[in-house]
Order: structure tokens, then sequence, then C-alpha cells
């Protein structure tokens, strides 16, 4: 490869580099106390960074700081923007032993981004010990 070749590859790579981190919107850094999925991806405890990323279809990139590597895109099921959404923060939701993240607060933005949990588990009433039968109508 030439020089010139090599210097505009450089060059086009050093623009891409910068309009991707000028397209991000918002960033927030958290610690994960413990193991948790973030819609289908398992994460486990450590610290993360996500980047808010508007225009088009919103979207949020995830990686990890602590060297594991891990790091996915994760679109929200719903956005909110709100005075109440002051302070950049991450929220769980617990269901049995298990968490998930439910929401990202990006403060600076003033803007909740929220994302599907697992269902709630529900219990089905246990049955007597003894059934007794049910007759129906003719």
């Amino acid at each position: 490869m030439t020089y010139a070749k090599k210097t505009i590859l450089l060059l086009l790579l050093s623009v891409a580099a910068n309009l991707a981190a000028a397209a991000q919107d918002g960033h927030a850094k958290f610690a994960l106390p413990h193991d948790a999925m973030w819609g289908k991806t398992a994460m486990s405890a450590g610290t993360y960074s996500v980047s808010l990323e508007l225009g088009g279809i919103t979207r949020a990139y995830v990686t990890s700081d602590d060297g594991s590597r891990l790091a996915f895109v994760v679109v929200p099921t719903s956005t909110e923007v709100s005075n109440g959404c002051e302070k950049t923060a991450v929220t769980l939701q617990r269901n049995g032993s298990n968490w998930s993240v439910r929401s990202v607060c990006f403060g600076e933005l003033q803007m909740a981004l929220y994302f599907p949990t697992a269902p709630v588990e529900t219990a089905i009433a246990a049955l007597p010990p003894h059934a007794e039968p049910i007759t129906g109508a003719r």
C-alpha cells in the first residue's frame, strides 16, 4: 500500500472515530453490585459504561470497564424526558433471586430509558391434600 493510500485510510478512520464519539448523546458509568440480566445479556458484577445514541433508533452501548470485554447494544422499550431524572442512575429490578436492569437515567439529559425485564414469577396456589370433584353444568 502506498504512503498516500495509508495516509487517506488513517484520516478516514480518524474522522469515523470522531463522528462516532460525537454521535454519543449521553454517557454513564455505574457499578453493578451483583450479577444481572440486561435484556438477554448476562452481566456479572462489576463496573460498566453505557453510552446513549439518539437519532433514528435510540440505542445504548454497554461496555465493561473491568477487562472482561463484554460489549453489547440494547434498544429501550421506551424513553421519557422528565425533571425527576436529575441524577445519572441505573435501576435494577429483582425477580426472586434474579436481577434485571430496568432503566437508565441520564441526568445531564434528564432522560430515562426503560428496558424489558424478565417476567415476574407468580406463585400458583397449591391444591389441597385431597381433591374434590366439581360437577359441570349440562
